[in-house]
């Protein structure tokens, strides 16, 4: 079975860069700087979901969590689809 490794790594402040290798070929794919930037709000949401709602998850909590774990799907989204693992062809 194929095995893709990845490796982040930050490159500034709030500018990051994703690498892949594929079947421990020692052959790293370097990704393309990308930002991640969240909103005061997405930061706070995360914040309470990781934090009191794993501790608290009565009502109406659930209502919450499943606004805020649409929101991280969407940063999850966007992340992958618009910054980390765009990938940039050259030469053949």
């Amino acid at each position: 079975m194929p095995v893709l490794r990845m490796r982040q790594s930050e490159k500034g402040e709030g500018r990051y860069r994703v690498d892949l290798e594929l079947d421990g070929s020692g052959d790293w794919h370097k990704g393309q700087p990308f930002d991640l930037q969240f909103s005061a709000q997405d930061r706070e949401d995360i914040r309470w979901y990781l934090e009191d709602f794993l501790q608290y998850p009565m009502a109406p909590a659930p209502v919450i969590a499943a606004r805020i774990e649409l929101r991280m799907a969407e940063i999850g989204a966007d992340l992958s689809a618009k910054a980390a693992f765009r990938v940039e062809y050259c030469g053949n």
